[in-house]
């Protein structure tokens, strides 16, 4: 098959809890911002916003992108442990300091 691996393309995609949706967004972002303390990860990522079906969009500091990846992989994890089964992380998009992209001014949307 083209060395794609098909094991989980049939399984059905978890979702956020029922008593996600009957607690305040406001609510959500302390729980989250305190999972991420308890372990570690408060120093690295700042919780910018929860949405009403688990999507959780983060921000992190300087970092290389195969440590930042290696990173939301192990949060995302630890999140969907600790506070919900359904949660997701969404990164913010990071300013791009390549010289000559930013010179050819192709602009780059804040989300948030």
């Amino acid at each position: 098959m083209n060395g794609i691996i098909l094991n989980y393309a049939e399984s059905e995609t978890p979702v956020v809890s029922k008593g996600w949706r009957g607690v305040s967004d406001v609510e959500w972002k302390r729980r989250i911002t305190y999972a991420l303390g308890r372990t570690g990860y408060a120093m690295q990522i700042r919780v910018l916003h929860v949405g009403a079906e688990g999507q959780v969009t983060v921000a992190i500091d300087a970092m290389p992108a195969a440590a930042r990846g290696q990173l939301l992989l192990e949060v995302e994890q630890m999140l969907m442990q600790c506070v919900d089964i359904g949660l997701r992380l969404y990164l913010t998009p990071i300013q791009d300091r390549n010289r000559l992209r930013v010179l050819r001014g192709t602009p780059v949307k804040e989300l948030y």
